[in-house]
């Protein structure tokens, strides 16, 4: 009796491991996911040189919008107050595929060695970047949800950073 209790013992911890080792392994594969769907929204802001186009065909938004249906991204989260939600639902605000905050600044300066020179303030031009959110979820067939994670990143610097309504 001593034996098969024993036995029982093990068999259960060896479950619990090989249950553990599956979530952690379901986890980096999602994880990576959204890294690379991040990773290539990036790339069409940058290549773009900004997140404009609501109306075209040919805007990174709609570009974005495309590739988000063709990678079968469908992850909503929530979006903080100072970013944009973009490709949401109307039905709830405040929630959307991914998040988007324009970061917008000025080049005071040429990037020259040894020191930097001023620009002259005729010539300076507007420069800025996108900080983006996208969304990740731990979700299990039977229990459903359980956690969605946020997966931020930044745009590289943008000259001639366009207007916020372009």
């Amino acid at each position: 009796m001593r034996e098969a209790i024993g036995g029982a013992w093990i068999l259960s911890l060896v479950v619990v491991f090989i249950l553990i080792f599956a979530a952690y392994l379901a986890i980096s594969i999602n994880y990576s996911k959204a890294f690379h769907i991040k990773d290539a929204v990036v790339s069409i802001i940058e290549k773009n040189e900004g997140h404009c186009g609501a109306d075209a065909s040919d805007g990174s938004r709609a570009l974005i919008a495309e590739y988000l249906a063709a990678e079968g991204y469908r992850v909503f989260g929530n979006c903080r107050g100072d970013e944009e939600v973009h490709l949401a639902e109307s039905t709830n605000p405040g929630r959307g595929m991914y998040c988007l905050e324009r970061v917008e600044t000025t080049q005071t300066h040429w990037p020259t060695r040894p020191s930097p020179t001023l620009i002259p303030p005729d010539q300076r031009v507007s420069t800025g970047y996108y900080r983006i959110t996208l969304f990740f979820r731990f979700d299990l067939p039977l229990l459903g949800n359980i956690l969605t994670f946020r997966v931020p990143g930044e745009t590289g610097m943008i000259t001639h950073f366009p207007a916020a309504n372009c």
